[in-house]
């Protein structure tokens, strides 16, 4: 669970310290994340179950604490996303700016396999206010999510857009 390497770039060699290597739900385990460093240094983050906002805060801050400004690739393809809506995606994305007003930029790769999915991850793409340092993209290919996590950044998603 820990490996620890230079701080100075946030892209650079991984460097994870202490980041949890299962999440559980508020509402129990049969919902749960498991995150693990992958080697070309972004964290993958598998959720099973339920993703309801109350769990995918708990997600993002034990995430965030463990490792601000890393990369992720999150894969939903084992989740229900059936508690998101555009309400619901608003107050996320105003929770995560409030907690993280001054984060370091990253990136987050949404993986999804069903039509409905994609539908809810582009809208919380879309709903993504500018001012927060993460800048989301859905993919339905796992080869693909990866080649973006692992690119040079470009040059609109260094401002967090």
């Amino acid at each position: 669970d820990s490996l620890v390497s230079d701080e100075s770039d946030s892209r650079s060699a991984p460097t994870y310290e202490r980041v949890p290597s299962r999440i559980d739900s508020p509402d129990g385990p049969a919902s749960h994340a498991t995150v693990t460093p992958d080697p070309a240094g972004f964290l993958r983050v598998r959720v099973v179950g339920r993703l309801t906002p109350a769990f995918a805060g708990r997600i993002r801050r034990a995430v965030a604490e463990a490792h601000p400004g890393r990369d992720r690739l999150v894969d939903l393809r084992a989740a229900d996303l059936g508690a998101w809506d555009a309400a619901a995606i608003r107050a996320f994305h105003a929770d995560t700016a409030g907690e993280r007003p001054h984060a370091p930029p990253s990136r987050v790769a949404a993986l999804v396999s069903r039509d409905l999915d994609y539908g809810i991850s582009r809208m919380f793409e879309g709903l993504a206010p500018v001012r927060l340092p993460v800048t989301y993209r859905t993919f339905r290919d796992e080869q693909e999510a990866v080649a973006w996590l692992t690119a040079p950044p470009a040059a609109d998603e260094d401002a967090g857009e």
